[in-house]
């Protein structure tokens, strides 16, 4: 099956880590070859077990890279974190964007660990998907400028993340994007649909959730998935996320924060009234036998 496979083949990539220069500029860096070489970074803002937030060379914008594992795979304390560095990047006035990328080599993310979801109690099940609700309801609430830098394979509920990003630039390259919740199994989320739809109308967003159609980076880019396309290295896609970041920039911060909540208002409260709702339904049907079997299935 695709994610079994996806696992296999990211197995034998390293995480980056991060290397303080005495010129006190930050560079991510891979052991043998550079994943990301940000020479204009000046300081780490916030960094957890999971995520690392970085200043990026316009002062106003921040690069938040997911760091977690080999598929960047969404646990409750993956979730956590990324609330948590969202709050302290939002809490700081200077900061009025930020760009959401991967610190991982060819993987954007994978969405949710099936480690969770498979066998696990009615309690971890509904852990992750409180914390999973809280993290998309921070992003896609945020006052912040979101730009989605995506750096490789996309999917499930990482795809999720980045079509609630305000833009999104995706690098060229033998990568997939897609929501492949039917392909596992798993019913996805009424919300999920909504901002699809929103992107690439209500017919395309149907045919492509309900037969788990999985894109090339330009594919989903003539399909309207994403605004923008990268050629070359990961540090160019940056670069480029930096500079659409400015764009955003260009404008009273305080209008355009205003009408971005006036426009995601209504799905925000749907969803934060039906959220228990959800969280129900997701547990109860993540623990149905059938689900469980397929589950176990795709993971073999």
């Amino acid at each position: 099956m695709f994610l079994s496979q996806l696992s296999v083949r990211f197995r034998c990539v390293l995480l980056t880590f991060c290397t303080r220069r005495t010129n006190k500029r930050w560079e991510l860096l891979h052991p043998k070859s550079s994943l990301f070489r940000l020479s204009h970074t000046q300081a780490v803002i916030a960094n957890t077990k999971n995520i690392q937030v970085v200043e990026s060379s316009k002062e106003q914008t921040a690069i938040v890279l997911m760091k977690r594992g080999k598929v960047n795979s969404f646990n409750s304390s993956f979730l956590e974190d990324f609330v948590r560095c969202i709050s302290i990047v939002e809490k700081d006035k200077k900061y009025s964007a930020i760009i959401l990328s991967s610190s991982i080599q060819g993987v954007f993310s994978a969405g949710l660990d099936f480690q969770v979801l498979l066998n696990s109690h009615k309690k971890d099940i509904e852990v992750l998907w409180n914390a999973m609700q809280d993290a998309w309801i921070c992003l896609y609430s945020t006052r912040l400028a979101t730009i989605a830098a995506i750096n490789g394979h996309c999917l499930a509920a990482g795809c999720a993340f980045a079509f609630s990003c305000d833009t999104r630039i995706a690098q060229t390259g033998d990568y997939k994007i897609g929501i492949t919740a039917a392909r596992v199994g798993i019913t996805a989320p009424l919300w999920v649909y909504q901002v699809f739809a929103q992107l690439v109308g209500f017919h395309q967003a149907e045919m492509s959730m309900l037969q788990a159609l999985l894109y090339s980076p330009v594919d989903a880019y003539n399909k309207g998935m994403v605004d923008h396309l990268s050629e070359g290295p990961s540090v160019e896609l940056i670069t480029n996320a930096v500079n659409i970041s400015d764009r955003y920039l260009q404008v009273s911060q305080d209008a355009r924060a205003e009408m971005k909540l006036s426009i995601r208002s209504s799905l925000l409260d749907k969803v934060k009234a039906t959220r228990k709702q959800e969280l129900d339904e997701f547990v109860k049907h993540i623990c149905s036998n059938s689900v469980q079997k397929y589950l176990q299935s795709v993971v073999q």
